[in-house]
């Protein structure tokens, strides 16, 4: 899978799993991005013939060198979808977590991790493809968490991303 988009190119491929032979979910992302004054067109492709399915969000104030800090993924079936933990983290961070499922579960709740609570922040109808984050981590080892309407498969990426320092917080 690649992803790039019309103003910046290419983007970043973090970690990625691939589930059956037949899917992938993967974390791709862009560093010092230049402003999009007539809009953004994001293309998501693959080598074959492919269902795609993404979830994109945008966040400011991320650090321009050493952007991701850390990532990694998980996968599982049932209702209670997890990732973690990462290694420990200083507080501030964004943490951003990801999942795509093979049913659709109809909804789904977000967790926490270190007692700060995510907020859902992209969802398709279904249910099937989510974004949750945390702006401003509390310190420690991050986990990222989901509890979805039913009970299906599901694969999580979890990342954790550096701030940009004297700017202020992270924001959506």
């Amino acid at each position: 899978m690649h992803v790039l988009d019309n103003v910046n190119g290419p983007w970043t491929r973090s970690v990625s799993t691939t589930f059956g032979g037949a899917g992938d979910i993967a974390l791709f992302y862009r560093k010092n991005s230049f402003p999009a004054l007539l809009g953004l067109v994001i293309t998501v492709s693959a080598s074959a013939p492919a269902y795609l399915q993404e979830a994109v969000a945008d966040y400011r104030n991320v650090a321009a060198l050493g952007t991701l800090d850390q990532a990694l993924v998980a996968q599982g079936v049932g209702t209670n979808a997890s990732a973690g933990p990462t290694a420990a983290i200083p507080a501030g961070e964004l943490v951003v977590a990801a999942v795509i499922t093979g049913g659709q579960p109809a909804w789904a709740i977000p967790g926490s991790s270190q007692m700060v609570p995510y907020v859902l922040e992209v969802q398709n109808g279904s249910a099937s493809s989510d974004i949750e984050d945390i702006l401003s981590s509390a310190a420690g080892p991050q986990e990222a968490s989901v509890t979805l309407g039913t009970a299906t498969n599901w694969y999580m990426v979890l990342a954790t991303f550096r701030p940009l320092l004297g700017v202020g917080p992270i924001l959506p």
